[in-house]
């Protein structure tokens, strides 16, 4: 899905926003456009869309395209309102959305919390990485290697993440 492709230039986040410059304005969902938009690393031009997103579709996922512009664009303060105003269907995207305005503030202990607990709702890989990161940035390095051998044993890794990676080399190596 476009809302999964974070790589500004990947070819399929091109394809889909040469597609819905091809649909009609008055036809285009204003989610799918602020979907692509952010995908593709344009957060200016996807925050009128995803603005009109939430207000249109008030569902949590328009509520997190709008945290995660808003952050992109540095309005933290903002994001986190529309955080702490909405009342969240999905726990763990509440939790995730919180996460990310507590990084984004270098609040990391409540990044911490807030990505574990998304991680405990969802399972999803990429909640447990943003978790290791905030311990990291915090200086929990060794809690982090602790956290990266549990994740390791559920099946998640974090080989490819460079900011992970020294972590787990000195975790692998022992004291």
């Amino acid at each position: 899905s476009i809302a999964n492709c974070k790589s500004p230039g990947r070819p399929h986040v091109a394809r889909a926003l040469s597609y819905l410059r091809q649909v009609p304005e008055a036809r285009r969902r204003a989610l799918t456009w602020a979907l692509a938009l952010d995908a593709d690393g344009k957060p200016a031009e996807a925050l009128p869309q995803a603005e009109a997103a939430l207000g249109r579709e008030p569902t949590d996922t328009s509520a997190a395209v709008l945290v995660r512009t808003l952050l992109a664009l540095g309005r933290n303060d903002d994001a986190g309102r529309v955080v702490s105003e909405r009342t969240w269907a999905d726990t763990a995207a509440e939790a995730r959305a919180r996460g990310m305005v507590a990084l984004a503030a270098k609040d990391h202990p409540s990044a911490i919390h807030a990505f574990e607990a998304a991680f405990r709702h969802a399972g999803a890989a990429q909640d447990a990485r943003e978790a290791a990161r905030a311990m990291v940035r915090d200086g929990q390095s060794e809690r982090a290697a602790a956290w990266i051998a549990e994740l390791a044993s559920r099946g998640i890794t974090v080989d490819e993440d460079p900011e992970l990676q020294p972590v787990l080399t000195r975790a692998m190596a022992g004291p």
